[in-house]
């Protein structure tokens, strides 16, 4: 969604007495309204502003949503960096289909507790009820297995 308008459409003016005018674009020219008028119309375009990025953090996760976010940028001027989040989400689903097809059913295991779940070598070992040594170098292999796949897939 886009917003109606923008933020360059309120103004705040005081004068030389240090009373404050509350100004608000209006089919392109700018009026004269009372603070609460003000505050209403300023609080709504935040609103409207927030789930507008709310909204587009759902919705795009992955390079083939790029295109619900177009009519997001017109006019948006953050530094966010939406490309970065997206590659990022991109790889880490390589990395979880990559993980599920893991051959051996220990590996996926373990990768699934260490790598997507964030749980560390004690909680899987004790999970798994295998030895930590023996997830340590599960982990370690799995980890230099990933990073070769992920490497040839997005580098």
């Amino acid at each position: 969604m886009i917003n109606d308008y923008r933020r360059s459409d309120f103004k705040k003016k005081s004068d030389e007495d240090g009373n404050v005018r509350y100004m608000f674009k209006c089919n392109g020219q700018f009026i004269e309204v009372n603070k609460e008028v003000y505050s209403v119309c300023i609080r709504s375009y935040y609103n409207m502003e927030k789930a507008d990025i709310r909204d587009v953090k759902r919705a795009v996760t992955t390079y083939a949503d790029l295109d619900k976010m177009t009519s997001f940028f017109v006019g948006f001027n953050k530094n966010v960096d939406w490309l970065g989040t997206i590659y990022i989400n991109d790889i880490y689903d390589y990395i979880a289909k990559e993980i599920s097809m893991l051959r051996k059913s220990t590996d996926r295991l373990v990768a699934e507790c260490i790598f997507l779940e964030g749980m560390s070598i004690g909680e899987t070992a004790k999970l798994l009820g295998i030895a930590k040594s023996t997830v340590h170098k599960k982990k370690k292999r799995i980890q230099k297995y990933l990073q070769v796949v992920v490497a040839n897939k997005f580098f």
